[in-house]
């Protein structure tokens, strides 16, 4: 229906014009960039006509580098969007995302060989050093949990030093046979776009970034697997390098296109490689969905008819000898800095494509395609629905499971003291009811009693009426108090009848040690501070 646009600076608004011929004015959308450094995100806001405004405004849309804190989420209108779901790193953390991928091959081994074998140390160190004695020529590389930008990355053979029990760091099997272009190793990041968590949508950005080693590829051997530019893909290293390349069609970045065109050159079948790679990242997230799902169902209460965020993620993925694409890791916050003509030519599209998307819902946005929900993919529906839990098969897990059995064989071996017991029916009640001193050893009369003492006055509301007595004793009582509790107010004016709590001990310690305060006069915090502090006691 719309048939042109355009802004309008001096009011503030979008003026668009119908088919009817008539202007209507629609709001102009707010974005918060103050916590976010990429000028590029910047700049295509203000290209797109946005209006920048800090964060205690009224924005629709926020934009931050880093996590976003509970307070900003918690305070979020129906309206507002923010480039984060709460939850993301059990795919952007490396430990986490291993453990998840690994769950879910033992149930699907035949489905989820879509990554290098990994193991989380030091808890896996026995796993991993069990697969080390039977693949001996086996290279492994070292990758801290919060490690970014290619720091703390380490190749090594030996898993047997003592240094690994105290290392958190996930340890992959290293890829020795990666697919070449011009004898230099290479990766992939594929961005990908969550734009709804409940239901899930995602979508793939057709073009990326293909990131080149700038030391020609050898084997691992004991000389050069210190080599950072041979063996390492990451930019912020490689771009120290002597021999980093600037050039976009034979240089150290390029994108996919140029990608593509070399491997179809080569007589590779591109069309299949994507297809492969549409696989791995859809297998990827719902190794974590129902975990992401949980949790931005628990987050974001009032947004019931519209996704309360986005997610643009960063795909770090290595294609093989054989054509096949394996998941490295995933960049909750990938980098959208343009010092190079490459990525200012594929960030400043990506950025504005996914605005755009984000205001329009399609299923196609300039290089954006859908990748799920998909009719043509219903046979993923099987992870989706696959009951296991996030915790099911942790180590952790399984020692706790081991020492709960343990327990409970003992406790079966220890005879019965009194077997006519056994047999016994006892009726369930959910209802409290108070606790029969009797059946209470003696040493324990006195803890027990003050518990269900303390258990009758929460349930029964009778601090409430202790509170106010003190209160009024005191002349603390505002206009507010004396409307909300006015029968009781009146009972207390009048003073003609005692008020009788018939399920309150009065003779109790929590009633006796409570202060009346006669003839003090204090503020109601501090009033009811000392109450607190005596039921409390």
């Amino acid at each position: 229906m719309v048939n042109s646009e355009r802004n309008n600076g001096t009011s503030g608004e979008k003026i668009e014009k119908c088919a009817n011929g008539k202007a209507s004015r629609k709001k102009q959308i707010k974005f918060c960039a103050s916590l976010t450094r990429y000028q590029s995100v910047i700049r295509v806001a203000k290209d797109l006509g946005f209006r920048l405004v800090n964060s205690d405004e009224a924005w629709s849309i926020l934009w931050a580098d880093g996590p976003i804190s509970p307070e900003i989420i918690r305070q979020m209108k129906s309206f507002q969007r923010i480039n984060h779901f709460p939850g993301m790193q059990e795919l952007s953390m490396k430990r986490c995302l291993a453990r998840n991928l690994n769950r879910m091959a033992r149930f699907f081994p035949d489905d989820y060989d879509i990554f290098p074998k990994s193991w989380c140390l030091p808890m896996e160190l026995n796993d991993a050093q069990e697969y080390s004695r039977s693949h001996p020529s086996t290279v492994f590389i070292l990758k801290p949990d919060h490690g970014s930008q290619g720091r703390g990355i380490r190749l090594c053979r030996n898993l047997r030093s003592t240094t690994m029990t105290q290392e958190k760091v996930v340890c992959q099997e290293y890829v020795k046979n990666p697919l070449l272009i011009d004898g230099f190793k290479f990766d992939m990041r594929v961005y990908v776009l969550i734009t709804d968590m409940d239901p899930l949508r995602v979508y793939i950005y057709n073009e990326g970034l293909a990131r080149f080693a700038t030391n020609k590829y050898h084997q691992p051997s004991i000389s050069n697997r210190g080599n950072i530019f041979m063996h390492l893909t990451n930019y912020s290293l490689n771009k120290n390098s002597q021999t980093f390349c600037p050039d976009s069609e034979s240089g150290s970045k390029r994108t996919f296109s140029v990608l593509n065109r070399i491997l179809q050159e080569g007589g590779f079948n591109v069309q299949e490689l994507w297809n492969q790679i549409d696989d791995v990242i859809l297998k990827t997230i719902f190794s974590a969905y129902t975990t992401l799902r949980h949790i931005y169902r628990a987050t974001f209460h009032n947004h019931r008819f519209r996704s309360g965020g986005f997610e643009v993620l960063g795909f770090d993925i290595i294609i093989d000898r054989k054509m096949k694409p394996l998941i490295l890791e995933i960049n909750q916050s990938p980098s959208f800095h343009t010092d190079q003509e490459v990525d200012l030519e594929v960030k400043d599209t990506l950025i504005r494509d996914t605005f755009r998307l984000l205001l329009t819902s399609r299923r196609k946005c300039g290089n954006y395609r859908l990748l799920w929900p998909n009719s043509e993919k219903d046979s993923y529906t099987k992870y989706l629905e696959h009951p296991s839990s996030l915790f099911a098969t942790t180590k952790s897990a399984q020692i706790r499971q081991e020492k709960a059995k343990d327990t409970r064989e003992k406790l079966q071996k220890i005879p019965d003291l009194n077997p006519a017991e056994k047999n016994r029916d006892f009726p369930v009640n959910d209802d409290w009811k108070p606790i029969k001193i009797e059946h209470i050893r003696g040493s324990d009369h006195s803890r027990l009693y003050s518990l269900a003492q303390r258990e009758t006055l929460v349930k029964l509301s009778g601090i409430q009426h202790i509170v106010l007595k003190n209160m009024f004793d005191n002349d603390l009582l505002t206009w507010t108090d004396r409307v909300k509790f006015e029968p009781i107010i009146k009972k207390l004016e009048a003073n003609a009848e005692s008020i009788d709590f018939p399920f309150l001990d009065i003779e109790s310690p929590h009633i006796s040690k409570i202060p009346t305060l006669r003839g003090v006069r204090k503020n109601r915090t501090t009033m009811l501070r000392e109450i607190s502090r005596t039921i409390d006691s």
